[in-house]
């Protein structure tokens, strides 16, 4: 018994041939229901619970045409419905076909109509599996087709030019942004070239990067190109690779426009350029407005007949070019904060030794460390140097053809050491470097202390002064 247990609601309004389809159908294992009105098949599905098919005489009493109530009954129940014919070719429509889940011959034998019974099942739950499998596809389409709405808004929703190209250098999608970049729309877009669409320079400076990506580099570009309006744009351009089965398939491009930038670091640049020009003038004028104050000075010194007088001003005008030295050290280098010990010392003792060097043979023996010092450091040293210098100028040698004398700058870890020795007369008897009335050591001892340093003067076979401090 293939369908066991199966009940089935059999509309028939002739006794005699519903009589006998039951009992064909009951000695094939089906439980069957007989009613002789379509009013009530309908309470019988109502009420009757379990009711598996329905088998309906296409003829029944007048006014009551069978396919016209398998309709109705299948508006309110989902199960099939099987048609009992005389004459198939005369009753059989398409409304029928439609309706139905198949068809009977009145009069046909039990093991004939068990078959269409089952052909009926089968058919019903075939359909069923179909309808809920297209409900799917339908529900899946609709998700995907939202879920390509909103990727679709949140890309062109972004301002960058968004693309994905493949290995041909054919444009195989774009944003909104990137097709209004051009004065397209996004469907023109697709299928084109790259070369279609930019700039012949344009695409012969990109096309290197093009290459590379290809070969599976990631690659950060910036390009010069034209917008749809034929206007000059710079834009930022990044490109990553696409594998598909190991090889690239294509490359995503984001592009930004970077206009804007570019044109606001062009005038950043202009303005420095305008700025700087500005600032060698006024430095030009400083240093030539030195040099006047020098030359005015060296020229009271020689109209003098005073020789305090003049050695006042020969002593300012060694300051002066002491302060000027390390002026135009700091406005040929490229940082101001620190600078070389080295170059800034050995330039400032050669100018002081030309400046008192007329009746005198000097030879300075130059002993100075390579490192950086900060300019403040530089200038209090390049001052105490000077003071120096000028007093072993201006003391150590007189009455003497020629005169040595030695400087030895020197950093160890943070510890800075100046020593300056001459081999002149030494020091006067008598002086007490501590309580001296000359302004040029109580200048030097002053800046010694902005130092946080310790100053030393002694005689030896000449004058050795040493400075120490810290930075």
């Amino acid at each position: 018994m293939a369908e066991n247990k199966k009940t089935l609601l059999l509309v028939d309004d002739e006794f005699v041939s519903a009589a006998a389809a039951k009992t064909r159908l009951e000695n094939c294992g089906y439980a069957v229901i007989t009613v002789s009105a379509v009013e009530s098949a309908a309470e019988a599905l109502d009420t009757v619970p379990g009711i598996d098919l329905v088998l309906m005489d296409i003829g029944l009493y007048e006014g009551a045409e069978g396919s016209s109530a398998a309709g109705i009954i299948t508006k309110k129940h989902e199960l099939p419905i099987i048609f009992l014919v005389a004459d198939p070719q005369a009753e059989i429509s398409e409304n029928v076909e439609n309706i139905s889940s198949g068809y009977a011959v009145k009069g046909s034998g039990g093991p004939a109509l068990a078959a269409c019974v089952k052909a009926a099942f089968r058919l019903f739950e075939a359909n069923k599996r179909l309808s809920a499998e297209l409900a799917c596809c339908r529900r899946s389409e609709e998700e995907l087709r939202s879920r390509d709405e909103k990727l679709t808004l949140m890309v062109d929703g972004v301002h960058a030019l968004l693309t994905y190209i493949d290995s041909d250098l054919r444009f195989v999608q774009v944003n909104k942004s990137y097709a209004d970049w051009y004065g397209l729309a996004v469907k023109d877009v697709a299928g084109k070239k790259i070369s279609d669409l930019l700039a012949k320079e344009a695409y012969e400076r990109a096309l290197p990067n093009y290459l590379k990506v290809l070969n599976g580099e990631t690659v950060y570009f910036e390009n010069r190109t034209f917008d749809k309006d034929g206007k000059e744009s710079y834009v930022n351009v990044m490109l990553i690779p696409h594998f598909c089965g190991g090889r690239v398939a294509g490359f995503f491009g984001s592009i930004t426009d970077i206009t804007k930038r570019r044109q606001a670091e062009e005038e950043i640049k202009r303005q420095l350029l305008e700025k700087e020009t500005l600032l060698k003038e006024v430095h030009h004028r400083i240093r030539n407005n030195i040099t006047a104050i020098s030359g005015i000075l060296s020229f009271q010194a020689q109209s003098s007949g005073s020789m305090e007088v003049k050695n006042a001003l020969t002593d300012s005008i060694a300051r002066i070019k002491s302060m000027c030295v390390l002026y135009d050290k700091l406005l040929i280098s490229d940082e101001y904060k620190e600078l070389s010990a080295k170059t800034y010392i050995e330039s400032l003792v050669d100018t002081i030794t030309a400046l008192f060097s007329e009746n005198i043979k000097i030879t300075v023996d130059k002993r100075v460390a390579d490192f950086n010092l900060s300019s403040k450091n530089l200038f209090s040293l390049g001052i105490i140097i000077n003071e120096l210098f000028t007093n072993v100028m201006k003391y150590a040698f007189t009455g003497a053809e020629s005169g040595h004398i030695k400087i030895f700058l020197d950093k160890a870890e943070n510890h800075v050491t100046l020593t300056v020795k001459d081999n002149g007369r030494g020091l006067p008897e008598g002086l007490d470097v501590n309580n001296s009335n000359g302004f040029g050591l109580r200048l030097v001892e002053m800046i010694t202390q902005q130092l946080k340093g310790t100053y030393t003067i002694k005689s030896n076979g000449g004058t050795e002064s040493t400075l120490k401090f810290d930075i």
